[in-house]
């Protein structure tokens, strides 16, 4: 398989979206091309493979990609993987957790800091209890009533981190382009959420 990068072209004129706009529908300029990543809008450039045995001097095919530019740009892919990974991490952490009683905690950034902060000046103990205002009202709490909530927060934070971390080993492990783009981010961290 070679590498190739390439816009769309209209499906029965066959002229690039480089062009014109692809009025009678979007179709790819060889047949079986193995579609990896795309970049832009406008119209979108795609990378993907064909067969060596393809002709790639068809319009909209741009380029065929040499081995040592495919390395590199594996790399890049490989970093923009793992960017989508932490903002994927980022976005269930900040999410809030749920309690098994069914309340919802949040936990962005701002809440994870007031509840340590709150936990730890309950159990140094610089005082009794703590005013704190919930969602549904003020409620006073002790050490003891604000342990669980503290205990379910930063297991979910910690959770979220340890997930990230056993997909962003996949995302370095994966060998090749196809196996990069193979990798389910929103899927493999689930399940490896699942099992932290």
């Amino acid at each position: 398989m070679k590498p190739i990068e390439f816009v769309k072209v209209d499906a029965r004129d066959g002229r690039p979206a480089t062009e014109h706009p692809t009025r009678h529908g979007p179709a790819d300029p060889a047949e079986n091309i193995t579609i990896l990543w795309w970049e832009g809008n406008n119209p979108a450039h795609y990378f993907g493979l064909v067969a060596n045995d393809r002709k790639t001097d068809v319009p909209g095919v741009l380029r065929e990609i040499s081995e040592a530019e495919w390395a590199k740009l594996i790399e890049q892919r490989r970093e923009v993987r793992l960017q989508e990974l932490a903002d994927h991490r980022w976005r269930i952490e900040t999410g809030g957790v749920t309690l098994p009683d069914g309340s919802r905690i949040l936990t962005d950034r701002e809440s994870q800091a007031q509840l340590t902060s709150a936990y730890q000046s309950l159990s140094m103990p610089f005082v009794e209890s703590i005013d704190w205002k919930a969602a549904d009202g003020w409620v006073t709490v002790t050490e003891t009533e604000l342990r669980p909530i503290a205990q379910a927060v930063a297991q979910h934070v910690q959770a979220c981190f340890t997930a990230e971390r056993q997909v962003s080993d996949q995302i370095a492990a994966a060998e090749g382009a196809e196996a990069l783009h193979a990798i389910n981010i929103r899927q493999a961290f689930e399940e490896a959420l699942s099992g932290a």
